[in-house]
């Protein structure tokens, strides 16, 4: 009977990681920048636009070396709180932008938020985990990869 106590308190914790995102690992500026030049994408550090205000502290952009349409941001923010703020801004200008042809997705949860958008031509994918967020811009063609990408990345 023990024995069984003890199953249900390991699923139960199991459960709780995997819903509430407890699981996920934070991402790097650093992994970020291996994991992207493994994929022959070109990483640069993004000056100015760190400020006290934002929360801002880190931020890079990578784009692969071919010539397809694909944009990668990586933030990372002081806080959570400031890291919400500014994915909740990334979501709006979104928002904004829909119309009839448009889809979009959002899963939220305490640490790991989670928003999509397509059109006709284009493919947002953005996701937050605590005060990190990582965004993603294509073409519809290469929604595919790029969800594979942002699921490599751990996001």
């Amino acid at each position: 009977m023990k024995q069984i106590g003890i199953l249900f308190g390991i699923l139960f914790i199991s459960i709780c990681l995997i819903v509430t995102g407890c699981g996920k690992k934070v991402l790097t500026a650093e992994d970020f920048k291996i994991k992207l030049e493994s994929y022959s994408y070109k990483v640069d550090m993004v000056a100015g636009l760190a400020t006290k205000e934002n929360g801002l502290l880190k931020a890079l952009y990578a784009s692969p070396n071919n010539k397809d349409n694909i944009r990668v941001w990586y933030f990372m923010y002081d806080t959570k709180d400031s890291a919400t703020s500014a994915f909740d801004i990334k979501v709006k200008s979104l928002e904004d932008i829909k119309d009839s042809a448009s889809t979009t997705t959002k899963n939220d949860a305490d640490l790991i938020t989670k928003y999509t958008f397509s059109n006709n031509d284009s493919y947002v994918t953005t996701t937050r985990i605590d005060n990190t967020i990582i965004t993603i811009e294509a073409g519809i063609n290469n929604k595919k990869n790029m969800d594979s990408l942002m699921s490599e990345l751990g996001y």
